[in-house]
């Protein structure tokens, strides 16, 4: 039997792609392949619940609810299962707290988080490894870093590029150049944060490495 492929509309990649952060409602930093990899690789809870009030259930309509750590909240990939085909389709991702209207459960939520973090902990899922990707052209190495903000909740943040091949594709290359790590620090004050809230750099080449994890002392 042929197993259901998973695919994303491009409605959902255009949602996804427009999640910015809105008053009271948290943004989409994952990228429409992160999320599509959520769903293939069973990242999420999926809902049997009524999540949206006033609204009728149609019962080929899923609703798998996922967590973002580099965002710190949750979201539902709303998809319909096949009739003939052997694509279940995602037509939008919307935010969990999207108007109020997802009547969600905290037990629910705890468990699509616990899958997201056993899976990644605080770092986006990223499935390509690094040795995938080395002969791309024009490869860059991202750096961010993790930090706390005043409530405690973890976020992650952009820090600079750098080409790849100033250092032959070789994050070690990057890490032990002299002054990297101040200035991540450095970067990281420009956006606002503190030397004494960050907690990991990370160093990723190209967009789905894994990235190298750097603490910071």
């Amino acid at each position: 039997m042929q197993q259901t492929k998973i695919v994303l509309t491009n409605h959902a990649i255009e949602r996804i792609l427009s999640r910015e952060k809105e008053d009271g409602v948290i943004g989409l930093t994952m990228t429409p392949d992160e999320v599509l990899a959520f769903m293939q690789q069973g990242i999420y809870v999926e809902t049997t619940q009524h999540p949206i009030p006033g609204k009728r259930w149609n019962p080929r309509t899923t609703y798998w609810v996922f967590y973002s750590p580099a965002d710190g909240g949750f979201f539902v990939a709303i998809g319909m299962k096949p009739r003939t085909s052997q694509e279940h389709a995602i037509f939008t991702v919307i935010p969990a707290n999207k108007k109020g209207k997802w009547m969600l459960d905290s037990a629910l939520l705890g468990r699509a988080k616990s899958l997201a973090c056993h899976q990644i902990g605080f770092v986006p899922l990223q499935f390509k490894s690094e040795g995938d990707l080395v002969n791309q052209p024009a490869m860059n190495f991202h750096v961010s870093c993790m930090y706390l903000q005043d409530s405690g909740k973890q976020k992650v943040k952009k820090l600079f590029s750098t080409p790849a091949d100033q250092y032959e594709s070789n994050a070690d290359r990057l890490i032990k150049t002299d002054g990297f790590l101040d200035k991540c620090i450095e970067a990281a004050a420009t956006n606002g944060i503190s030397k004494d809230n960050l907690v990991h750099v990370l160093v990723r080449l190209g967009t789905h490495a894994q990235p190298v994890v750097l603490d910071v002392a």
